[in-house]
This record gives C-alpha cells, sequence and structure tokens, in this order.
C-alpha cells in the first residue's frame, strides 16, 4: 500500500485547501483542559516514523457488514462540487461501496463548506443533531468545550472496542496520538489521517523553460542566486513585474510567508527551541523587508502584488506574465499550464526553499506540521455510538483506505502495471473537472474519516513536493490548543496586528513608508498592540503540547 500512485490532474486547490486547514490548527484550533489529564489507549510508538504503518495484526477490524443500520453525517462540501450532486449515495462510488462493507446507510447533510461557520452555528443552536459531524472543530471554544456543553460525546471510554483500525495507525506514530487529542487527553473527535511521506504542499515555482533560454538551467538555492537570477531576466527580456510574492509581502497562512524564513523571520508565530517568537518582531525581518522593497525598485515584482492573491497569479504564469510566483503542486510541469498556453517548452519547476546571507538556513515554512485533519465528532443525540464509531473505523482498515483513495475497480480506476490508476471518470470527465470528480463527486479522496495515502499527480509533482520540503522545519509550530478565554483573547489581539502588518509592510516594499522608522514606528506600534500578551498566550499553549 506504500507505493500507491494515483493519475491525477488539476488537484491544486484540494492540496491547498488540505494544506491550510491543517496549518490552521496550529494556531487555533482546540481548547486546552478544563481538568485533570485521562488516559486512554492505544498507547503510542516513540518512533518519529510511520512508513512501515501497523502491523496487519493490529489493523484487523470487525466482520463487516454491520447490522443494517442508518445514521445521519453532517459534512460540508465545495459549492463546486454540490453543483454536481442531489443525493451523494446515488452519485459517489465511494459511499455506494461504503455501504455495501459496511451495511450501514448514511443520510448527507451537505451544506455549503464556504458558509462552514454560519451554517454550523444553525445547526447548533437548533439542537437538531446529527449522529456524525465533520469539522468538529469549528465549535466555539474547541472539542473541550463541545464535551463540556453537552454537544459531542466523549470517546475515549469508547476507542478500544470499537476503532480497532484506528488505534492501530494512531499506535503506529506518536504524533498521530498526541495530534489526536487534547492537552487534557480528551478524545472528542476520530481525525482523518494523512500519510506522513506528504511532507510539503507549495513554496516558489518559476518558469524552468524561460529560465534556460537566458542560460539558467538549475534551480536558484540561495537568496543571492535567485537575485541574479531576477536581474538576469529583466536584463536579457526586458520584463519587469516578473515576479509575484504572496500577497502584502506578507500572508499569515501555514507557508510562514515563503521568502521570511530565508532571513531567519516569518509571518506568524515560530517555535525556536521551545520559545515562541513573532516572526516579523524577529531582527532578520527587516533584511526581508530591505530585500523585498530593493527588488520592487528595480521593477522586478509585480507591481499590482498587494491587490493580487497567489491564486490570482496562476494562469499568468503559465502566459508568462510572471515567471515566478507562490504555487502548489497542481500547477508544476506542463499538463495544467498547457490549459493557457500552447507553448510546447513550457514547463513549470518548483523552486527549493532559499539558504539566506551568512548560513541562514530556512526554519519553518510549508513542511507539513500535523499529518491529522478533517476530525469527526459524535453528537450527544446519536443513539447507536458504537455503530457510527465501527461504521468511521471502516475507512481506516486496508479495504476503506483502498475505496477512499480510489473507488471501485472498473469503475473509478483499474491497475496498470500492478498500481492503481483513475480511469476517464475521473481523469479525463468532460463534464466534472478532476479536482471535483476525485474530490468528493465520484470519490472522496481528500477530505472526512479515514488513511489518505501519500499520493502525487506524477513524477514531476512529487519532485516538487520533495523539493518545497527541503529543509528543516524546526520552527515551525505544532497543533497547539488554546482555552476559550485565551483563542478570545488571541484572535482579538491577533487580528489587529497581521492587519497592521500587511498594510505597513506593503508601505515599506514600495516606498510609501520610509523604512527609517522601522524600529521606532513598526516595532514600537506591535509592542502598543499587546504583542507580548499574544505571545504568551502562545508560549502557555505549547508549554501543555509539549507535555501531552
Amino acid at each position: 500500500m506504500k507505493n500507491l500512485r494515483i493519475v491525477s490532474l488539476l488537484l491544486a486547490a484540494f492540496l491547498l485547501f488540505a494544506l491550510l486547514a491543517a496549518c490552521k490548527q496550529e494556531s487555533d484550533s482546540e481548547v486546552a483542559p478544563t481538568a485533570s489529564p485521562v488516559s486512554d489507549e492505544p498507547a503510542p510508538s516513540q518512533t518519529s516514523d510511520v512508513s512501515a504503518g501497523p502491523d496487519e495484526e493490529q489493523k484487523s477490524a470487525f466482520t463487516y457488514p454491520l447490522d443494517n443500520d442508518e445514521l445521519t453525517y453532517w459534512y460540508p462540501l465545495y459549492p463546486e462540487i454540490l453543483a454536481h450532486i442531489s443525493d451523494w449515495n446515488e452519485k459517489n462510488y465511494v459511499w455506494t461501496a461504503g455501504e455495501k462493507y459496511t451495511g450501514i446507510h448514511i443520510n448527507w447533510i451537505t451544506p455549503n463548506l464556504q458558509q462552514i461557520n454560519e451554517m454550523f452555528n444553525i445547526m447548533i443552536v437548533s439542537e437538531d443533531l446529527p449522529d456524525m459531524i465533520l469539522y468538529a472543530d469549528t465549535y466555539a471554544g474547541g472539542g473541550e468545550a463541545a464535551v463540556k456543553d453537552g454537544v459531542y460525546v466523549r470517546l475515549n471510554e469508547y476507542l478500544e472496542e470499537n476503532t480497532p483500525a484506528y488505534n492501530a495507525w494512531l499506535a503506529s506514530y506518536e504524533r498521530y496520538y498526541k495530534d489526536s487529542r487534547t492537552d487534557s487527553g480528551l478524545v472528542y473527535a476520530i481525525y482523518g489521517l494523512v500519510d506522513t511521506e506528504r511532507k510539503a504542499g507549495g513554496g516558489l515555482i518559476w518558469r524552468e523553460d524561460l529560465a534556460a533560454k537566458i542560460g539558467w538551467t538549475e534551480i536558484p538555492k540561495t537568496i543571492a542566486e535567485f537575485d541574479r537570477f531576477l536581474h538576469d531576466y529583466k536584463d536579457a527580456t526586458g520584463q519587469t513585474g516578473f515576479f509575484s510574492p504572496p500577497q502584502y509581502g506578507f500572508v499569515t497562512d501555514g507557508t510562514y510567508g515563503i521568502l521570511p524564513p530565508s532571513f531567519g523571520a516569518a509571518t506568524r508565530m515560530v517555535n525556536v527551541d521551545g520559545k515562541v517568537h513573532y516572526g516579523p518582531a524577529m531582527p532578520g525581518f527587516k533584511d526581508y523587508v530591505i530585500k523585498m522593497k530593493e527588488w520592487y525598485d528595480n521593477g522586478f515584482i509585480n507591481p499590482d502584488f498587494v491587490s493580487t492573491p497567489y491564486f490570482m497569479t496562476w494562469t499568468d504564469v503559465a502566459i508568462g506574465k510572471f515567471v515566478v510566483a507562490h504555487g502548489v503542486p497542481g500547477l508544476v510541469g506542463n499538463e495544467w499550464g498547457r490549459n493557457y498556453s500552447d507553448d510546447p517548452d513550457l514547463y513549470i519547476a518548483a523552486i527549493t526553499p532559499l539558504s539566506g546571507d551568512n548560513g541562514v538556513e530556512p526554519k519553518c515554512g510549508t513542511y507539513m506540521s500535523t499529518h491529522v485533519g478533517s476530525p469527526t465528532a459524535i453528537s450527544t443525540s446519536c443513539k447507536k455510538i458504537e455503530t457510527a464509531l465501527r461504521w468511521l473505523d471502516f475507512w481506516y482498515t486496508d479495504e476503506g483506505a483502498m475505496l477512499k483513495c480510489y473507488g471501485v475497480e472498473g469503475e473509478t480506476f483499474n491497475y496498470v502495471n500492478g498500481e492503481p490508476v483513475w480511469t476517464d471518470l475521473i481523469s479525463a470527465n468532460i463534464e466534472v473537472p478532476v479536482a471535483q470528480a476525485a474530490g468528493g463527486v465520484f470519490i472522496n479522496t481528500f477530505t472526512g474519516p479515514g488513511y489518505q495515502y501519500c499520493i502525487y499527480d506524477n513524477e514531476d509533482v512529487a519532485l516538487a513536493c520533495n523539493v518545497w520540503a527541503d529543509f528543516d522545519p524546526a520552527w515551525n509550530m505544532p497543533p497547539i490548543s488554546l482555552t476559550a478565554d485565551e483563542s478570545s483573547e488571541y484572535v482579538n489581539i491577533m487580528a489587529d496586528i497581521e492587519t497592521f502588518c500587511a498594510e505597513t509592510i506593503a508601505n515599506y516594499i514600495t516606498g510609501a513608508r520610509s523604512l527609517d522608522d522601522y524600529e521606532s514606528y513598526f516595532l514600537a506600534q506591535l509592542e502598543a498592540m499587546n504583542l507580548s500578551r499574544a505571545i504568551e498566550i502562545q508560549q502557555a499553549a505549547l508549554d501543555r503540547y509539549i507535555k501531552r
């Protein structure tokens, strides 16, 4: 199973959403303990590598199908998927086959994922709760609060008897175990698990073919080399504005800003040897801003970078307007780009995280800090808790994981040279783009319960993800938990700080504000906005996480 490979196209959006969802957990996902720690099985392995996975004996589960039964499952979907389905059971091969395997019929409730907070709150307030709830971490205050409020079932006492396959995966890798419970040890949800071989999901990309035309046949690996490339490209082509950096030069997602790590900084909180620091307040961040202003003044940077989200730049990379940008796996190679360009030489490649001056190496970035996500809670309205857990557990067996990732042989995939390959229904469907076909219409590869194998489009994507992961993620924050009070205070502080940073950094880069007042204005204002308290909150949460 570890060598499974998937043939797919245009998965950029879904891989990106999965990455950002995982990274979101690093700062605001869960509520910390309100009671004394609890213990539950299985005990985790101390290994940092799960490449072997659990033993087959550990993964043995129940005899399926179970007794015929029905459950309700609240499962938000993107509108692009909802547009293609009416009854999810009729069209989705995974759920249809899953019902035959398990004997359980699922009545799906599929609100628009783009309205998840609103729809989630409506569901909770109505008190008309389904049996199972996906994205259970949406609850205000997190899982601890949901259990305390009588909305979610505490699952600790149910795991040993009802989730043997899931338990085996948790026991096989310490981080699966650690990241799937709160600081107090509470288990309030069953998490989707992602193969730990998947390391990174994005970074800098460039038009390798256009770079080669001016003599650059190797990717730049340092800031100095990248700087030389920018100069060489402008000198050779006369083109300006061909580098599209992250919007504002300051994005706070799981990329840590893409370029600031090359200067010993970041755009969010980082964990430096157990101590929390705020990236923009670190000394290296000013060096990053100075270099970005230099590139802007030289005409390398897209003059509209403040108003251009990175995902809006991708087609411009394909047509050559931008030669360097922030990208995701589905863009690399030439298959995606040829939808927008007839250039036969077009090739998009990943650029490694750049080393800085004086031996500075990036210590944070899009390296996945956790491999758990998509938590499913059992609501207190559920009268069949054991049945729900055993249905969820099926997706962690070999049969369930294979079905989740690939669907039904002969319908959604066939074996080619011993490896599963999607059929044209998924990869060449004229009516349903592959991102929707694989992301929920016909199969359900990327979200929800189950074990997700490390899957790549092709060798180009596999290479790109390895290139982006070529750094030591020592500063990446783990999925820490905040108490309800901490979360409210932290969000209020950081909302103002991040808005201030984005606007001010953009002004420094464009020259609208002089860097002469960087310390007296920018750094002083951060402290005046109570940054030290935000760091204190994160430090307390990190300390609790380390003690889990």
